[in-house]
């Protein structure tokens, strides 16, 4: 059955979290990219190769205009993100949702990033432990599961970690992983895409990785 998008959550971390306990993930389907180009003026064709130049070459003024800023006061966080993209706050456990667009009447996959702010019952909760039983946890509860990625990195100018992965179903499905620990809060960024259009968003993930800010 096709959905727009829907929820997939992970089940609870051995820690005794609050239900639900993400990192989730926003899931769908996508129609061809060919077809979601056919038709375009040239007016729109413009506007993809200027957005396309943004993502590539991030540091040519300007490219700022193609994003807005995302500020939470009650956790104190600060991402940035494209201003075509929706954004749902406080829903199935995550701060903030944002949604790529549909392109085409075919188009029923969105690529999406989901930011999950999680109180830690152990104050002194490193983040080894945390990565160790969250990988655990990811791993065993998603079936057709390809690990592509595991690797330390740095979030909010704070030591993280990195997990990639590959669902495969009818369509694969790419999951980016990036979570880090302060305050005996956990920060979780995820990102996920069609395998097929990574390409295409890859890009806007990165800039809104490097953006994410925690005041």
């Amino acid at each position: 059955m096709n959905h727009r998008f829907m929820t997939i959550g992970l089940s609870r971390l051995p820690v005794r979290l609050q239900e639900p306990v993400p990192p989730f993930l926003i899931l769908g389907r996508r129609g061809g990219f060919f077809s979601s180009l056919h038709g375009q003026t040239r007016k729109s064709w413009r506007n993809i190769i200027s957005v396309l130049l943004c993502l590539q070459i991030l540091t040519v003024a300007g490219c700022d205009n193609q994003f807005s800023v995302y500020k939470n006061p009650q956790y104190k966080i600060k991402i940035k993100y494209p201003k075509t993209w929706k954004v749902i706050e406080n829903k199935d456990g995550a701060v903030a949702i944002f949604v790529s667009p549909k392109e085409t009447s075919l188009d029923v996959y969105n690529e999406n990033l989901s930011i999950v702010v999680q109180n830690l019952p152990q104050s002194s909760m490193p983040l080894r432990q945390y990565t160790k039983e969250a990988i655990n946890q990811i791993t065993k509860t998603i079936r057709n599961l390809e690990v592509v990625g595991d690797e330390e990195a740095v979030l909010a100018e704070n030591p993280a970690h990195r997990f990639e992965y590959i669902i495969k179903m009818n369509f694969n499905l790419k999951i980016i992983h990036l979570w880090t620990i302060k305050n005996k809060k956990a920060y979780q960024l995820t990102f996920g895409c069609d395998v097929d259009h990574c390409k295409d968003y890859l890009g806007t993930a990165r800039t809104m990785f490097d953006s994410f800010q925690l005041e």
